[in-house]
């Protein structure tokens, strides 16, 4: 079996290529590929590139929405929803990271005592 070796550069432009040319639109394929660069990156393989053909099937299967739009929506203090509109996750995940900062910021989740001695 014969072996190359890749850079993360070289990762992240095959995976983008490959979820581009299978379904996914750039903001999706975009989105997967950080999260597939960061896992191999950080040695942690389970969630890198192990995983691209499952996120293809997906797509090729009609499971999963390649194009979804996930809507974000502020429940309460600190408290946000995810509607991944049946995508994965990691564009939902990059959406509502600064409405959670934010909502968090502003609602507060710290608690009285946590952290004092």
């Amino acid at each position: 079996m014969t072996s190359h070796r890749l850079y993360l550069d070289d990762v992240h432009s095959l995976t983008l290529d490959c979820l581009s040319q299978n379904g996914f639109d750039d903001e999706n394929a975009t989105a997967i590929a950080d999260r597939i660069l960061q896992a191999e990156r950080d040695m942690c393989h389970s969630h890198g590139l192990f995983r691209l053909p499952l996120y293809v099937s997906g797509v090729q299967t009609g499971r999963v929405n390649g194009k979804a739009r996930p809507k974000i929506k502020q429940l309460g203090k600190g408290v946000i929803q995810t509607n991944g509109d049946n995508g994965y996750a990691p564009l939902s995940q990059m959406k509502a990271h600064s409405e959670l900062v934010g909502a968090t910021r502003d609602g507060g989740t710290s608690q009285p005592g946590l952290g004092q001695r």
